[in-house]
């Protein structure tokens, strides 16, 4: 027998089974592919990146230092709420247990709550620059979606080229696509999941452990209720047809996927408890179900139009909206996109009408119970619906987040009604060609729509810089808070920056709101989640602001109504009668004497003329009694022109009745200050706590002088519930606090320390997400702070864990003898659930490797 040798080159096993993967998913692979380079060809041949965060720039400081029209002004929450968090991910690991930057201190990035734990989140943020995190949630959402999608619609039989198709649909639809960068599409990428796996289960067909736990736990950390629950109720539903339509339950293979969610739930028991406790202490469930009892949450019948034109009311990226006051609260792009297109559209019609596929009924009906609901047509199903867990905290309307899945499946098989048809017989490759080209032109459609929706910006736009008052900020000796005035550090940019604001946008406490609203009586609306402030109505007397570690206003540079303000409330101590001429080497001295409601004396310069190479006007405050210095500050010549007055604090160095010594210094410099007909220096006193300190390019900063720091000594105390505590405008917190119920037995012994012994020295550091603070004093004394009490708390004194009382309605305070202590507040993510946690892990693993073997078991060939 003759043999030929014929020369084959070599080829890997690898190249091998990649060049078979081509031919067999080649469309499910070009499809996604051809999206992607839709989405980045800003980048890749501009060099744009795909970012909103040039709306930092509709805000101050970031409006003042650079001119920047935000492509998309909808675009809002992704960069001031979503991206900052991402940024504590990256390089700020004592934040995963707490949140110190917003709402005077929230859980951390490790709750639920902040969803940036969800593999769909955590892998490329955590793999790619801050910068590039955008585009690699977009990316992987996409890639997660169309993947998931694509397994399920061959698992209910649909042929390659119909389920590439569906797959398209649904991963790019543009119900979907607008809120990529939100929350709220964590949990609706991992949908078809869920549907895959439920198909496998009625088809006896067995799902990796491992697959399912790993779904599990992202939809359980995707974070937001709403969408979790919008497919947990599909997928029950979507069970309920399967098992009714096979008659059978297969019941191995249901408890192993109930096993599985069961221990994701575990695993996830810290995180989730910690965001249940937040959201139980919001108030928000409570809030949104009255609101959406009130809300008009579903669609016009004429929106029926946006399902075949999405640019209909209106185009973000062009800026203009014309909307329909019928749409109510969706009366915005993201909230009313409901495009699916003309061509997905005669697809679905067709995919109505595909024989042998049983699940096209359910999708069928599925869509037309969607329809209804979202467009209000049948009342008693809303109601009905709408009383539903997870469901009546939301309007009807955003039912659409599940409207893309019978319209993925019914357009994939709308494509396998053509393959089907007399046209595959007669003229089958014309045929798959105009398939291709249709698939082509729905996913550019698609594509394009949100190339359009999003904005690409420069690296210098998108890296949003540190400015000279945040600057200023971080130099203030921690910890200290601060309350911006309007948009300055839109909520919640100051996690971003690390600057710890009083305001928040989600998360705070209805107590925390009730507190900020008894000095800034609007700043936060009832069916809002933003808390801002406005400089007209903001009670700076309040000596709430003092003890809660509010330190410093900062108001934007084209707003001047905090400085008018602390002026009108300023007395003049004598009239004033000429000038006192100041020149190099000058040296004034005026006593002080400190009346009752002053906190700090204000002083005119005129007439500065340098005079040499370091102009500049020294003030210092010292003790009569004993010469201590207790001030000093050296201003020049352009920030006292700036500033118009100087400001120098007499509180809380001396108190009413007190005198302190002023002394004016002059180096370089020719100028004037007013005199009194005797020829001292005139001066002012100012009843406001807060004096101007200082003018910078985008930011005008007010400091807070009865700031009580974020610990304080108190001696007295008074029972009153919360809101008589709120309506008390005779309190002042600086010398008692509020309790709502008598508590430790010290108490009492308080009020016997005599007035002059009632000092007590603290100093406060932070460890990590701990905070450590060193006591010392002669008597007992009650330590308040401003530190929240909530369930991640624990408390130690001199190492030994205490239960801590609450003062002012929320904080903590705790009671310590006479002499020397250590207080530690320490602050953990779900504490008491990460046992269950760690024991949800081990079983899992467990589970995974007993499912493993059972499985290489019934592999193995019988003898």
């Amino acid at each position: 027998m003759e043999h030929v040798l014929r020369y084959s080159p070599a080829v890997s096993s690898e190249a091998r089974g990649l060049r078979r993967l081509w031919r067999k998913h080649a469309i499910a692979i070009a499809l996604p592919a051809g999206i992607l380079l839709l989405l980045f060809v800003p980048t890749f041949f501009f060099g744009r990146v795909l970012s909103p965060n040039d709306v930092y720039y509709n805000h101050e400081p970031w409006a003042t230092i650079r001119d920047v029209d935000a492509q998309n002004h909808l675009l809002s929450d992704p960069p001031s709420s979503y991206y900052p968090l991402w940024s504590l991910l990256k390089d700020r690991a004592p934040a995963f247990h707490w949140n110190p930057y917003v709402g005077g201190g929230i859980p951390g990035y490790g709750s639920v709550a902040a969803a940036v734990l969800s593999p769909i989140v955590l892998v490329p943020i955590l793999l790619l620059p801050l910068l590039w995190s955008y585009s690699g949630l977009i990316l992987i959402k996409l890639l997660v979606a169309f993947g998931l999608t694509y397994g399920w619609l061959r698992q209910e039989k649909l042929g390659r080229l119909p389920a590439a198709i569906g797959a398209t649909i649904y991963a790019a639809s543009p119900i979907v696509s607008v809120w990529w960068l939100w929350q709220t599409t964590n949990a609706t990428v991992l949908y078809p999941g869920l549907l895959w796996i439920i198909c496998r289960i009625f088809q006896r067909r067995t799902t990796p452990v491992a697959l399912m736990i790993l779904l599990a736990i992202g939809f359980a950390f995707s974070g937001f209720p709403a969408t979790m629950a919008y497919g947990a109720w599909i997928a029950l539903g979507y069970a309920i047809f399967h098992a009714v339509l096979s008659r059978r339950f297969p019941a191995a293979e249901i408890l192993r996927a109930a096993g599985s969610a069961l221990l994701a739930l575990l695993i996830a028991a810290a995180p989730l408890a910690s965001f249940f406790w937040l959201v139980k202490r919001t108030g928000y469930l409570e809030s949104r179900a009255s609101v959406a009892a009130e809300e008009v949450g579903t669609y016009p019948p004429s929106h029926l139009a946006g399902l075949i034109d999405p640019l209909r009311l209106g185009d973000p990226a062009d800026q203009l909206w014309i909307g329909d006051p019928a749409l109510g609260p969706s009366n915005n792009f993201v909230e009313s996109t409901i495009y699916v297109g003309i061509l997905t559209l005669i697809l679905v019609i067709l995919g109505c009408f595909r024989s042998g596929r049983s699940a096209r009924w359910f999708w069928i009906l599925a869509a037309l119970i969607l329809i209804a609901l979202m467009f209000g047509a049948f009342e008693p199903l809303s109601r009905a619906v709408g009383s539903l867990p997870g469901v009546r905290f939301t309007t009807l309307a955003r039912l659409r987040f599940l409207l893309p899945l019978p319209v993925a499946f019914l357009a994939a098989a709308g494509v396998g009604v053509l393959l089907r048809s007399p046209l595959r017989r007669w003229r089958p490759r014309p045929l798959r060609v105009a398939l291709l080209i249709g698939a082509s032109l729905i996913a550019a459609d698609l594509a394009l729509l949100a190339v359009r929706f999003y904005p690409y910006v420069t690296s210098e736009v998108a890296a949003v810089p540190v400015t000279p008052t945040i600057d200023f900020l971080h130099r203030d000796p921690a910890p200290s808070r601060v309350a911006p005035m309007f948009d300055y550090l839109w909520p919640n940019s100051a996690e971003l920056m690390r600057v710890e604001d009083i305001r928040s946008h989600f998360g705070s406490e209805h107590r925390w709101r009730a507190l900020l609203n008894r000095f800034a009586p609007d700043s936060f609306g009832r069916t809002g989640t933003v808390i801002q402030f406005n400089s007209l109505t903001f009670d700076l007397g309040d000596s709430l602001l003092g003890a809660l570690n509010v330190r410093w206003l900062v108001e934007q540079p084209s707003i001047d109504i905090l400085r008018w303000r602390i002026m009108e409330g300023a007395t003049i101590v004598e009239p004033v009668n000429g000038l006192l001429r100041l020149w190099p080497g000058t040296e004034i001295r005026r006593e002080i004497d400190v009346m009752p409601g002053m906190y700090a004396i204000d002083l005119n310069v005129h007439d500065l003329e340098p005079s040499g190479p370091r102009p500049r006007v020294a003030f210092d405050l010292f003790r009569p009694e004993t010469g201590e210095k207790v001030w000093s500050r050296v201003f020049t010549p352009d920030e006292i022109r700036s500033q118009s007055k100087i400001y120098a604090p007499v509180y809380p160095f001396a108190g009413a009745g007190n005198r302190l010594i002023l002394v004016v210094s002059v180096t370089d410099l020719y100028g004037s200050m007013p005199r009194s007909e005797s020829g001292r220096l005139v001066y002012g006193r100012s009843m406001s706590p807060f004096t101007l300190h200082s003018i910078l390019p985008e930011g005008r900063l007010y400091e807070n002088l009865a700031d009580e720091g974020r610990f304080y000594a108190l001696w007295r105390t008074r029972v009153a519930p919360f809101e008589a505590m709120l309506a008390d405008r005779s309190i002042d917190f600086r010398e008692e606090g509020v309790i709502e119920q008598p508590i430790s037995p010290i108490l009492p012994d308080l009020a016997a320390v005599p007035p002059l012994d009632r000092q007590a020295t603290l100093s406060v550091a932070r460890d990590g997400s701990s905070l450590v603070v060193r006591t010392k004093s002669a008597v007992p004394f009650l330590l308040a702070s401003s530190e929240k009490v909530t369930p991640e708390l624990e408390v130690r004194v001199d190492g030994e864990v205490i239960r801590p009382e609450t003062i002012n309605g929320l904080f903590v305070a705790v009671p310590l003898e006479a002499g020397e202590h250590t207080v530690e507040l320490e602050r953990r993510i779900g504490r008491g659930w990460w046992p269950v946690s760690f024991g949800g892990m081990a079983g899992a693993a467990l589970f995974i490797l007993a499912d493993r073997r059972l499985r290489n078991r019934g592999r193995r060939p019988r003898r």
